[in-house]
């Protein structure tokens, strides 16, 4: 097990046999593995706990228009990076990009302070970092699935074990 990696990381973990499993946002441009979708994540505006969009109960993306982001690393590093584009051109804007970082809990943190905002899929909020108000953004549809994946012929008892068990979580929410 290791700690959070992005997708470049634990596909090149995946092909030198570090790692029997990665845990991706799609799309998966590696040949060779095999992936499966054990869930999907709606997907977030993550604020600063006095933004003054804090205390509603769900957010427009395009009200996000004027604001600062913090986001994952771009340049193909991160799918994230990919979908808060996507998500903001859809919602008629290019996001501002004040931050660009490589792990989640430090997009968090930055959100915290008060450095931006952030769009996340829904288990961030798991994080549980002080001073983040988490939103749901509307339509309800728009989400990140999660993917397992493996090298093709690396199937093992213990690889359909985890997938069975990330299965059963994501039935959970």
């Amino acid at each position: 097990v290791r700690g959070e990696m992005l997708a470049p990381a634990q596909l090149a973990a995946l092909a030198a046999g570090e790692i029997d499993l990665a845990l991706l946002r799609p799309p998966v441009p590696q040949t060779g593995l095999i992936t499966e979708t054990v869930r999907r994540d709606r997907l977030l505006a993550a604020l600063p706990a006095d933004h003054p969009l804090a205390g509603r109960h769900d957010l427009l993306v395009r009200e996000l228009h004027d604001e600062d982001f913090i986001a994952h690393a771009g340049q193909g590093r991160s799918v994230m990076h990919s979908v808060l584009t996507a998500v903001c051109a859809d919602a008629g804007f290019v996001p501002r990009l004040r931050h660009e970082v490589m792990e989640t809990s430090t997009l968090v943190t930055l959100v915290a302070a008060g450095l931006g905002v952030a769009i996340v899929p829904a288990p961030t909020a798991a994080l549980d970092i002080a001073g983040v108000r988490y939103l749901p953004l509307l339509p309800e549809s728009l989400g990140v699935d999660l993917v397992a994946a493996h090298l093709a012929g690396a199937r093992s008892p213990l690889i359909d074990n985890v997938v069975r068990v990330l299965h059963a979580l994501g039935e959970q929410d």
